[in-house]
């Protein structure tokens, strides 16, 4: 059985997004739409066999994302999000979500909350952050970082 997926291109200020959320309105990918070559082989890989249909205003994330382009950094905060990844990449996606708005913290830090305190493990949780399908959203909230 097919599971079915609603997709919604967004207009925002930093570029068109392209995102996909399930039948619950929890999203699963927020990329940038222009990226084909990232977010294909993510759909493919992660959605194989679904059915992928366009719905425009779709749980209403685009009106929560131009709330946080529009400066209420906590609006994303709201939207509930669901990725698939290693253990050690959903830890960091977490982490990276869980940065309270208006804060700075470092990788360092973030390594040492995962209990993983050492210079290979902050390179780690980089790597993993750039491999996030929610990248758009998980950047927006360690933008709040410091190196």
């Amino acid at each position: 059985m097919s599971k079915e997926y609603f997709f919604e291109l967004i207009a925002s200020p930093v570029g068109p997004l392209f995102m996909i959320v399930d039948g619950a309105g929890v999203m699963r990918v927020l990329e940038f739409q222009d990226r084909e070559e990232r977010w294909r082989p993510t759909l493919a890989r992660r959605f194989e066999g679904a059915t992928l249909t366009e719905k425009p205003g779709a749980f209403d994330h685009a009106a929560t994302l131009s709330r946080y382009f529009d400066g209420d950094i906590e609006a994303i905060d709201a939207i509930a999000t669901k990725a698939t990844g290693s253990d050690f990449q959903l830890a960091v996606w977490q982490a990276l979500r869980e940065i309270p708005a208006g804060t700075t913290t470092s990788y360092g830090a973030i390594a040492r909350k995962l209990g993983k305190p050492t210079p290979c493990a902050r390179s780690a949780l980089q790597t993993a952050q750039t491999r996030s399908p929610l990248l758009c959203l998980v950047t927006a909230s360690s933008a709040r970082m410091v190196h």
